[in-house]
């Protein structure tokens, strides 16, 4: 029988709404995890928070202060702190119900970005609820619509809008592209994207939609 706690320890959840721990720390939050799991301790535990907070893009906002509560932080903050948590356990699959809805429109699209670049980093599978058209067609290489209560897939539609901004991905293809480096730190031959490039896209394709082109065309 499959047991639930092993299937929660593949599994990474990101909710609306940021749910940091209150009474913890910055570290304490994104290193719960993998203390409960056993997964690291140490310095090999103070390894996996920096590099969980790099990948969050929020690393060079909170280094100095790691032992601070977490909810001093802005809401953004908050919310990739909960990505950092969420990834620090090293899932093998991340669901994300509405994660930057709460949010104002600049810093979600900063965390649309951000998501893309995790995603080709990482190459993990990353189930997105959200109610927004423009949200899906950037992020998604598959979108499933869903009717009212009760709730049932009326269509399912294949994208490749997100390889093109993430680089190196070709219309169609099964795996995101390897690791992009960072915005600004683009290597001569390295495959992929920052999140220059990604916003670029971003600009791009908003461009192709106003002469009326096909989003996907």
């Amino acid at each position: 029988s499959i047991k639930p706690r092993h299937v929660r320890q593949h599994v990474g959840m990101v909710f609306q709404q940021p749910n940091v721990l209150p009474t913890r720390s910055i570290f304490d939050n994104v290193a719960m995890g993998p203390r409960i799991n056993g997964t690291a301790h140490g310095s090999a535990l103070k390894e996996l928070v920096e590099s969980s907070l790099q990948q969050a893009a929020l690393w060079d906002e909170v280094k100095g202060k790691l032992d601070v509560p977490a909810t001093e932080l802005s809401g953004g903050q908050q919310q990739r702190l909960c990505i950092a948590r969420a990834v620090a356990n090293k899932p093998q699959i991340l669901l994300m119900d509405e994660p930057f809805g709460a949010l104002d429109s600049l810093t979600r699209e900063s965390m649309q970005e951000l998501l893309v670049e995790i995603w080709a980093r990482t190459a993990k599978s990353i189930f997105f609820i959200t109610h927004s058209i423009e949200e899906a067609l950037f992020l998604a290489t598959e979108i499933v619509v869903m009717s009212p209560r009760p709730g049932r897939i009326v269509r399912r539609y294949q994208t490749d809008f997100v390889h093109r901004v993430a680089g190196g991905g070709s219309a169609g293809a099964s795996r995101p592209p390897r690791a992009p480096p960072r915005c600004g730190a683009k290597k001569s031959g390295a495959t992929g994207a920052g999140r220059c490039d990604i916003a670029r896209g971003r600009s791009a394709w908003r461009g192709h939609l106003g002469r009326g082109c096909a989003p996907l065309d």
